[in-house]
C-alpha cells in the first residue's frame, strides 16, 4: 500500500481548497439571504393588491338587480367576507366562476372576464 506524503505544497493546496469551499458556501448563504429578503419585500408589496382584489372585485361581479341573490352571488358574498367555506362551496364557486368567465368571453365583456380571472386567482383551494 502506498503512503501519501504530506508535503508543504500538498498542505497549502488542501488549505487553499478548503478556504475556497468555505468562501463559496458563505457567498451562497449570503445570496440566499438576499434572495429571501427580496422575496419577503415583494410579498409585502403584492399582498395589499391581492387583498384589494379579494375585497373589491366581488362587488363588481355580484348582481344587484335581482331581489333574490343567485347561488353565484351568495357564494361570492361569502368569499368576499372571508367567511369559512366548505370544500363543496369552494369547488362550486370555482365551477360557477368558470361558467361566468365563459359567458363573459362569449359576450365580449372583457372587464368582467378579467375581474373573474383575478378573483379566481385569490381563492385558496381546499383539498378534498
Amino acid at each position: 500500500m502506498s503512503e501519501i506524503l504530506l508535503t508543504p505544497d500538498l498542505l497549502l493546496g488542501i488549505i487553499g481548497t478548503s478556504i475556497s469551499l468555505i468562501a463559496m458556501a458563505y457567498s451562497y448563504m449570503n445570496s440566499a439571504k438576499r434572495l429571501e429578503h427580496r422575496l419577503t419585500t415583494l410579498e409585502l408589496k403584492i399582498e395589499p393588491i391581492w387583498d384589494a382584489v379579494r375585497r373589491e372585485i366581488p362587488k363588481l361581479l355580484i348582481s344587484n338587480r335581482n331581489p333574490k341573490p343567485s347561488e353565484f352571488d351568495e357564494l361570492m358574498q361569502k368569499a368576499m367576507n372571508e367567511l369559512n367555506m366548505t370544500n363543496i362551496e369552494v369547488h362550486r364557486l370555482l365551477e360557477l366562476l368558470d361558467s361566468e368567465y365563459q359567458k363573459a368571453v362569449i359576450d365580449s365583456n372583457k372587464g368582467r372576464a378579467v375581474g373573474i380571472a383575478l378573483f379566481r386567482a385569490t381563492i385558496r383551494r381546499v383539498e378534498t
